[in-house]
C-alpha cells in the first residue's frame, strides 16, 4: 500500500491538474518529481499563506502580460510586410518564406522583438502573393500581419534568366 500526500500544484501540470489545486497524489511522484521540478508545494497550513502569496503574483503578471500582448497586437494589427525571395518565373520559390523571415521583417519595420513561435503559419509559403499571417500572442491577444512575398528572378552568369 503506498502512502499519499496533498500538494497544491503552483504550475499546471498535464494530466494531474492547473495552477491553484489542491491534489492527493502519490508520496514518490511528489518527492521525485512534483516538489524538487517545483511544480506544487506541500499542502500545510503554513504553505497555503505562501501560496496565497504566489497566487497574488501570478495574477499580477497575467494582468501584466495581457496588457503588453493588447499593446503588442494594437501595433502590429494591419501592419503591411514585404518579403523578397527567389523564385522561378511560375511564381514558385526556390524555398519557402519561414516564421523566422516574417519576424526578421517586422523587427526591420517596426523594432518589435517577437518570438517566432507567435507567427501561425497554416502552410508553407512558397508562392509569391498575398498573404494574411495570424500572431497568437499570450493571453490569447490576437493580431493579423499582411505579407506580400514577391519574387526575384535569378538571372544566371551569361544575363539570362534561369528557369
Amino acid at each position: 500500500m503506498s502512502k499519499e500526500i496533498d500538494i497544491v500544484l503552483i504550475k499546471d501540470v498535464k494530466g494531474l491538474g492547473s495552477f491553484g489545486q489542491t491534489k492527493s497524489v502519490k508520496l514518490g511522484y511528489a518527492r521525485n518529481y512534483l516538489l524538487p521540478y517545483e511544480f506544487a508545494i506541500l499542502s500545510t497550513p503554513a504553505n497555503q499563506s505562501r501560496f496565497k502569496a504566489l497566487q497574488k503574483r501570478e495574477q499580477k503578471r497575467l494582468v501584466q502580460e495581457k496588457e503588453n500582448s493588447e499593446a503588442l497586437a494594437t501595433s502590429l494589427r494591419g501592419l503591411s510586410i514585404k518579403v523578397t525571395e527567389l523564385a522561378h518565373e511560375d511564381g514558385t520559390l526556390f524555398g519557402s518564406v519561414s516564421s523566422a523571415d516574417i519576424v526578421a521583417e517586422i523587427k526591420k519595420i517596426k523594432g518589435i522583438d517577437i518570438d517566432r513561435h507567435f507567427v501561425v503559419l497554416s502552410e508553407n509559403i512558397k508562392l509569391v502573393g498575398e498573404y494574411a499571417i495570424n500572431i497568437e500572442l499570450p493571453q490569447q491577444v490576437h493580431a493579423q500581419v499582411n505579407l506580400s512575398v514577391v519574387g526575384e528572378v535569378k538571372e544566371s552568369r551569361s544575363g539570362k534568366k534561369s528557369k
